[in-house]
């Protein structure tokens, strides 16, 4: 991953995508995003290419694996994409049913309940910019959307859609 960072290089500034209102004051800059940090998040700040994220996403999928580079061990990947709070989205209040949550990553326990259009087991997460990604151990796939906009509202249900649809058996 070559194109990933939490403090982006200056001469690569000009590279950068705008999160929407960023260049006026708004939603992106209200959160400081692009500013340097010297505290690293696990849940913001990074800026990545669509082509890294997805090559992290594809060692996920590989057990940890990647270009034959041994990055996590299978253990640490089965753990971080295991549910370690079984049903507790859903009665917890927050309907989310069919859901579990691993280490930083939503899990897909039940399709069909969760109406996702994920395979069973398929792991990955919503950034609050409004990327998206997942890895599906079920379909051996991996999926990563990285949209200018912040929240596109339906936009996730039709990206999870089109790609489900695209499987071929």
């Amino acid at each position: 991953m070559h194109n990933t960072y939490f403090n982006l290089p200056a001469k690569l500034e000009s590279k950068r995508v705008t999160i929407w209102g960023a260049e006026k004051g708004g939603w992106a800059k209200s959160k400081g995003w692009g500013k340097p940090t010297k505290y690293f998040s696990a849940s913001g700040g990074l800026s990545s290419s669509a082509e890294d994220y997805l090559h992290f996403e594809q060692m996920l999928l590989n057990g940890g694996e990647l270009f034959g580079h041994r990055l996590l061990s299978p253990a640490s990947v089965k753990m971080m994409s295991s549910s370690q709070i079984d049903d507790l989205y859903a009665t917890a209040g927050k309907k989310q049913t069919g859901m579990g949550f691993g280490y930083t990553v939503g899990i897909t326990l039940d399709s069909k309940v969760a109406g996702n259009h994920r395979g069973n087991g398929a792991f990955g997460w919503r950034g609050a910019a409004g990327s998206v990604s997942w890895t599906d151990p079920e379909n051996e796939l991996v999926a990563v959307y990285l949209p200018a906009i912040p929240r596109g509202g339906s936009v996730y249900g039709d990206f999870e859609k089109a790609v489900y649809q695209a499987i071929i058996d």
